[in-house]
């Protein structure tokens, strides 16, 4: 299964964050008013970049970067 056709309720289940990371995606989202749908497209496209870099779980760097992009895209 791509990390793009997980369902949230996939995400939250198979993509595990420590309490601490959770936290800091909760900060994030409200600070750039993500919806619901791009906060987890957010979290798939980050673990997408975790797996091409081999970088294995989602983490705050993946998080990081692939936040930089959307930014740019707007």
């Amino acid at each position: 299964c791509l990390n793009r056709d997980l369902s949230s309720q996939q995400v939250d289940e198979l993509l595990p964050v420590s309490k601490e990371l959770k936290a800091w995606l909760g900060r994030v989202a409200d600070q750039y008013k993500l919806s619901n749908r791009a906060y987890y497209r957010w979290i798939k496209t980050a673990q997408t970049w975790s797996d091409l870099y081999a970088q294995g779980q989602l983490n705050k760097q993946a998080l990081i970067a692939t936040l930089a992009f959307r930014a740019l895209s707007n």
